[in-house]
């Protein structure tokens, strides 16, 4: 995953957090919730909805990622939104 992530996102530290593929908690991560997420990351990333990335989108996200990486302000409740589609 790293080497993908470097490859991919520009950044060997853009990976996804695994807690977030793990969406009924009970530690291990099914092939399905592994592709659901994924799925969910490349929708979030494909801005204009065409079932491509562009390497501006890559850029973007990477970005994002970046941002997310930084971190907040002691006594800040700021949290990344939930993936698409779960609340």
């Amino acid at each position: 995953m790293t080497q993908w992530s470097s490859t991919a996102l520009g950044n060997p530290n853009a990976l996804p957090n695994p807690i977030a593929f793990d969406s009924n908690l009970d530690g291990r991560i099914t092939p399905q919730e592994f592709r659901t997420r994924l799925i969910d990351i490349f929708e979030t990333f494909d801005r204009d909805h065409n079932g491509h990335l562009t390497r501006a989108e890559l850029l973007a996200a990477s970005e994002i990622t970046n941002r997310m990486d930084q971190p907040t302000p002691q006594g800040s409740n700021r949290r990344a939104p939930p993936p698409r589609g779960r609340q």
